[in-house]
């Protein structure tokens, strides 16, 4: 059977939508390179883009079968990043989380993770170069946040295989959650949400 004329024209004025709004997500990246791993990342993890919270987000890939539906990465590009000694603006921030967890309250951000994507301008660092960048990552990991570094290489050549790198990350987060949560007898909580399980008093 054919596909309508009708339902060709919803197909692609979808299609037409989502492409906008990926278009305006890569132009609040600051590199070719960097718009190259997001298009892996929303390619590879059926992801939408969130214009109003300038977020990418997704449930876990298929690949993680368990996480499925469990858990959404959120990645903010260009995320300003406190520190306690100062503020770094970071290529992208990404983490776990569990919608209505909280009612849109203290939603959790688990894994926190930096990544970080040096150009082809940085592939020789000099000492000072190199010095401020394990500084500011130190500085990083002291505040939780896990720091991943790709070359412009690492990207360019080999984009899925760096998201690979990512949601492998992720996945091994999610793993520690579900079974934190499982040793508590907190699964529902973690599945319906913090709100929900207290409202109506529901058990593991």
């Amino acid at each position: 059977m054919e596909v309508c004329d009708k339902a060709n024209e919803i197909i692609t004025a979808m299609a037409s939508d989502r492409s906008e709004e990926l278009v305006g997500f890569l132009r609040n990246c600051e590199s070719p390179i960097e718009q190259i791993l997001v298009a892996a990342m929303y390619d590879s993890w059926g992801a939408i883009i969130n214009t109003h919270f300038n977020w990418l987000q997704s449930t876990l890939p298929s690949e993680f079968p368990l996480w499925d539906g469990i858990f959404t990465v959120l990645a903010y590009p260009q995320k300003e990043i406190e520190t306690f000694k100062k503020s770094y603006r970071v290529d992208f921030f990404l983490c776990l989380t569990r919608f209505w967890y909280g009612h849109g309250k203290d939603d959790p951000e688990w894994g926190k993770l930096v990544i970080e994507v040096d150009g082809h301008e940085f592939h020789e660092k000099t000492k000072q170069q190199a010095y401020s960048d394990k500084k500011r990552d130190r500085r990083m990991l002291f505040e939780g946040y896990q720091v991943l570094r790709f070359t412009g290489s690492d990207v360019f050549n080999n984009p899925y295989e760096c998201v690979e790198e990512i949601g492998s990350h992720l996945n091994n987060v999610a793993q520690e959650v579900f079974d934190y949560y499982a040793k508590e007898n907190r699964i529902t909580e973690l599945v319906v949400g913090k709100v929900a399980a207290s409202k109506f008093g529901f058990n593991t």
